[in-house]
C-alpha cells in the first residue's frame, strides 16, 4: 500500500489516502466538517486524522511538525483551528458537559488555565503597592506631615 508515500501530498496539499483521497486538504476539512454538522457532533482531531488515512492524531501531528515548512502546513492549520474554533464555540454556547470540552480544548489544542504562578504574582503586585502606600503613611504620620 506504498509505505513510503505521504498521506497528503506535501507540495501539494492533495491527500493520497483514505477517505478524503484525491481533496486538497482545505476541501477534505470542509466535507469532513459538514458531515460533522449534518451529524450534529463536534468534530475531533482524531476522527480528522483518520479522515486523512493518518493512525492516529500523533501520526497526523508528526506528519505537520515534519513538512512545516511546504506547502500542505497552512492548510493543515486552518483545519486544525477550525476544528478548534467548534470546540471553543460548543464551550461559550454551554451544555450539559461544559468540564468535558474545556479538557478536550485543554488536551486537544494545549489551552491551558492560568497558572499559579501567574495568579500568585499578581496579588504579590497588588499587596507589595498596598504595603508601600501604608509605609509611606506611616512615615509621614511619624514624621508629622
Amino acid at each position: 500500500m506504498g509505505g513510503n508515500k505521504p498521506l497528503i501530498d506535501p507540495e501539494t496539499a492533495i491527500v493520497t489516502r483514505g477517505k478524503a483521497e484525491g481533496l486538497h486538504v482545505d476541501d477534505a476539512c470542509e466535507a469532513y466538517l459538514a458531515r460533522c454538522e449534518s451529524l450534529s457532533e463536534l468534530p475531533t482531531l482524531v476522527e480528522w486524522a483518520l479522515e486523512l488515512g493518518y493512525s492516529s492524531a500523533q501520526a497526523m501531528g508528526d506528519f505537520e511538525r515534519k513538512h512545516c515548512a511546504t506547502p500542505c502546513a497552512p492548510p493543515l492549520k486552518r483545519a486544525r483551528a477550525k476544528i478548534e474554533n467548534k470546540w471553543a464555540k460548543a464551550v461559550s454556547v454551554g451544555g450539559n458537559n461544559q468540564a468535558g470540552l474545556i479538557f478536550g480544548l485543554k488536551n486537544m489544542f494545549n489551552w491551558r488555565d492560568k497558572s499559579d504562578d501567574e495568579l500568585r504574582q499578581s496579588v504579590v503586585i497588588t499587596l507589595s503597592d498596598e504595603v508601600s502606600s501604608a509605609i509611606e503613611r506611616l512615615a509621614e504620620t511619624l514624621l508629622g506631615r
